[in-house]
């Protein structure tokens, strides 16, 4: 989600960009988008559900993407903020806005005009028309601020997180920034993990039934892992890297915890989100040592082009699912061949690129370079 530059640790080779970062942000974007179109994808293809135990938990993607966002975060702050001042607080502030919003209202727009054209010539998109997209809800996502009370529902479901990575910046960066400058002994940096991490999986694994309670779980998805990234990224600047053999273990560790606990665990409660969460830590971690296979792996150009658009495939996919559904439904290919039901989800795969590439390149990397011009007026006053 984050597009800020990063750095490997000083003694290795300082200002160079962290690509795993990139890589990993792809991966995961991808992995959400499949999450949100795997029951449709199943209609067409029954014999995908083989792949249904790691598919229908892509919510935790989610988790990775702002696990890093915290990290980098506080990592490009302790370059750009010597001392946490008024000043320094509202440049901060005004340069994630900059960074967000713009593909953000770009992205609400695009739905906002899908929506007019489908009620004017009564075109189901996917959904009821009249049910998700309320009019009184508008001036809230407009200004960014839709999920900050319960109860609420996205025109542009993706970007409900957008709105609780907003408050994040807001109201979370000034306690994490005093923390991360104070605490420098890795083994309390640590317990601070552990103990957020119990607090997370603790809520993650219910299932309430409350507006409220939904509510907290919902943003708990976004306000826990940005916080646990950045003491992450505190620990990773006072360890440094470790050897190839423990930074690899690590990985290992990381992407086998992963994967085990959703095969394994498919009702997801404390012990498996405990072990999901944990096994991302770790994933992090070793994305941030050049001596992991996983930095190796994520470093590679085709993973960091993706990581590169991953904000574009977050924000734009919803608008080119909707219209791919109503273009192609596919509950009514269910009784065709094999070959056409082949050829829809082809179909559905060419729309939803093209709609994520169109986005990425007419919007979001015109809106990159707002951000950099921007960046540079705030670093020359």
């Amino acid at each position: 989600m984050d597009h800020f530059q990063t750095t490997l640790p000083r003694a290795q080779n300082p200002g160079q960009r962290i690509s795993a970062f990139d890589g990993i942000r792809g991966v995961a974007a991808l992995y959400i988008v499949w999450g949100h179109l795997y029951t449709k994808f199943f209609v067409l293809l029954p014999s995908l559900t083989v792949f249904s135990w790691l598919i229908r938990r892509s919510n935790f993607a989610v988790c990775l993407f702002f696990l890093i966002s915290g990290f980098i975060t506080m990592l490009v702050s302790e370059k750009k903020i010597k001392v946490l001042t008024p000043t320094s607080y509202f440049r901060f502030l005004t340069d994630r806005f900059i960074r967000l919003y713009p593909a953000y209202l770009a992205a609400l727009l695009l739905v906002v005009g899908m929506v007019s054209v489908a009620h004017l010539i009564r075109w189901r998109v996917n959904v009821p028309l009249n049910v998700p997209f309320p009019i009184t809800s508008l001036p809230l996502e407009v200004l960014m601020v839709q999920h900050w009370r319960p109860g609420f529902v996205s025109w542009n479901y993706p970007a409900w997180s957008i709105s609780v990575l907003w408050w994040c910046c807001i109201f979370l960066f000034p306690v994490l920034f005093f923390v991360v400058r104070k605490v420098t002994d890795w083994r309390l940096l640590s317990l601070i993990v552990v103990f957020l991490v119990g607090a997370y999986a603790s809520i993650r694994s219910q299932n309430p039934s409350d507006e409220i309670g939904i509510w907290i779980v919902l943003i708990s998805r976004v306000t826990f892992p940005f916080a646990i990234g950045a003491i992450l990224f505190a620990i990773w600047r006072e360890k440094g890297a470790p050897p190839p053999w423990l930074a690899n273990l690590t990985a290992t560790a990381g992407v086998g915890g992963f994967l085990g606990a959703h095969y394994f665990a498919p009702a997801m409660g404390l012990i498996a989100t405990t072990t999901v969460i944990t096994s991302l830590i770790l994933v992090v971690l070793s994305a941030g040592w050049p001596s992991s296979f996983i930095y190796s792996i994520m470093e590679k150009p085709l993973f960091v082009s993706l990581g590169k658009a991953s904000y574009s495939i977050y924000l734009s996919h919803s608008v080119a699912e909707r219209v791919a559904v109503a273009l192609m439904p596919p509950n009514s290919y269910v009784n065709e061949s094999f070959l056409i039901r082949f050829i829809v989800f082809l179909g559905y795969l060419a729309l939803l690129a093209g709609g994520i590439a169109a986005f990425y390149f007419i919007i979001d990397r015109s809106c990159e370079k707002l951000h950099r011009t921007w960046a540079r007026k705030l670093s020359a006053n």
